[in-house]
């Protein structure tokens, strides 16, 4: 008999023995999993925030041009380099303004005047 009990409980020690396996590896299984899903998570965050900063950096620096753009556009800054280069711009004069006038639905286009604009040897305007 005390074979009898002994063969049964190896049977029962081997079948509980691999279930109890089974359990630890899907348990740990899932655990690593986690894990991995938990940094993944971490270090998008990390490249989104890194990425937003970038964003922000970048929109100021856009701010900033577009202030300096402005000032470089401003009509007195414009004079002033025009003074500093010494390009000597003037306005035009009446008779150098080239028009263009529309007829009708759009499809004729008359010009007002010839254009006509002479240059010397030196390529400068009369």
């Amino acid at each position: 008999m005390w074979r009898r009990e002994k063969s049964r409980d190896e049977v029962i020690g081997a079948g509980w023995f691999i279930k109890a396996a089974v359990v630890c590896f899907f348990v740990g299984g899932s655990c690593a999993g986690y894990l991995w899903q938990k940094n993944q998570v971490h270090e998008l965050g990390q490249k989104i925030r890194g990425l937003e900063r970038e964003l922000d950096q970048l929109e100021q620096g856009n701010d900033v041009l577009r202030q300096r753009y402005a000032v470089l556009e401003s009509q007195p800054e414009l004079n002033r380099r025009v003074r500093e280069f010494g390009l000597d711009l003037r306005p035009p004069a009446p008779e150098q303004i080239f028009r263009l006038r529309e007829a009708g639905d759009g499809r004729q286009v008359s010009f007002s005047r010839s254009h006509s604009l002479s240059t010397d040897r030196d390529g400068d305007r009369n």
